[in-house]
């Protein structure tokens, strides 16, 4: 009994983070889209909720690596850090254009976190392959 109350709990904590991220992403939609509160306005909630974003897949993944373990584990820390190479490269960028409102170099800073999130990435979905077991599953 208290198991199955406790995956309902689970289940009840699910549904309210995919409510809450329904409607900051429809929040998001309605600002961006009629433009409200002007330019600077929308390009700062862009800039901070990309971010915001990434930070919350690092954090996700992170706390994934912890539950894992083995090839998992490795996978799930990779992913985790390739979203935080992700959020600082949001970070650096949204310094650029929300705080000191001046345009964006090129190549900036924000660009090393960029390309260093992919090759994390990738080697994250490595961890994750593995061999077919049989002549049925190839």
């Amino acid at each position: 009994m208290a198991r199955a109350a406790s995956r309902t709990f689970g289940w009840n904590q699910f549904a309210l983070a995919a409510a809450g991220a329904t409607a900051t992403a429809i929040a998001i939609m309605v600002i961006l889209g009629f433009n409200l509160g002007g330019d600077r306005f929308a390009i700062g909630v862009d800039d901070i909720g990309s971010g915001v974003a990434a930070l919350i897949a690092t954090a996700a993944c992170a706390y994934t690596a912890t539950r894992s373990v083995g090839r998992f584990r490795r996978g799930w820390a990779l992913m985790a850090a390739s979203a935080a190479a992700w959020s600082i490269g949001e970070l650096i960028w949204s310094a650029y254009e929300v705080v000191l409102n001046v345009a964006d170099p090129f190549p900036s800073a924000a660009d090393v976190g960029y390309l260093l999130a992919v090759p994390l990435a990738i080697a994250g979905v490595l961890f994750f392959w593995t061999a077919p077991r049989g002549t049925a599953q190839r």
